[in-house]
């Protein structure tokens, strides 16, 4: 059975590369040897292949919970709330750090996005707008194509982003109580080394973020396409 050839790209995107990063990690804090300093056979090559696959995905949903559910849905607000804004409701600091995710759409395409909901007979805003239009953008067969990229990409980031926001938090807890000196030399390296993680992570955000709002626009643009061609 070609059990590898049946994973879709999201699994070979959103899990298997950050299930390495995680064995990495466990490597580092437990001195296992998965993946730092492994010697594998093909059994063991194997085995650890589905135990990253098993820790991307024990990955994701914390990722998920956290990231996009609660940073993203309850803080910042989804890109669909955004996207159908007349002007950028956001506050200046979080302007400059993220400038493009609050950016509405251009009038005209705003105009066609509302028209096409008010074709649809629903009059929703925001996230109940998106999945309207959602249901009808997924069965265009232009758009899947392009919708499951920007799916794969966004996963990724997400996925990965909470990975290094977790080792900078565990480096830092392990600098202030028992620093790796045969490592980074000092706690100050180690302390270093965690902020490195933290603006990978925040790097890592930034895209996610760019990516899940591509997804809506093309998401908003392919409903009011169809919307527009449909009898």
């Amino acid at each position: 059975m070609d059990i590898f050839g049946r994973l879709s790209d999201y699994d070979v995107f959103a899990y298997l590369p950050q299930g390495f990063f995680v064995l990495a990690a466990f490597d580092y804090f437990f001195g296992t040897t998965f993946v730092i300093h492994a010697s594998w056979d093909i059994p063991t090559g194997v085995f650890v292949l589905f135990l990253s696959y098993a820790a991307g995905h024990l990955v994701a949903g914390p990722a998920s919970r956290i990231l996009e559910a609660g940073v993203v849905h309850d803080i910042l607000k989804p890109p669909s709330v955004h996207l159908l804004l007349a002007e950028p409701k956001a506050s200046r600091l979080l302007r400059s750090l993220l400038p493009s995710y609050f950016t509405p759409l251009s009038r005209p395409t705003q105009a066609r996005v509302q028209g096409a909901l008010e074709k649809a007979g629903t009059g929703l805003y925001g996230d109940d707008a998106y999945w309207v239009a959602y249901t009808v953008a997924k069965r265009d067969d232009h758009a899947k194509p392009r919708l499951e990229n920007f799916l794969n990409v966004y996963g990724f980031c997400r996925n990965l982003s909470f990975i290094a926001a977790v080792t900078a938090e565990l480096l830092l807890v392990q600098a202030w109580v028992a620093p790796r000196l045969d490592t980074f030399g000092s706690a100050a390296h180690e302390v270093m080394a965690a902020v490195g993680f933290a603006l990978i992570s925040f790097q890592l955000f930034k895209r996610y973020l760019k990516f899940y709002r591509l997804f809506s626009i093309e998401v908003f643009v392919t409903f009011a396409t169809v919307e527009a061609g449909a009898v």
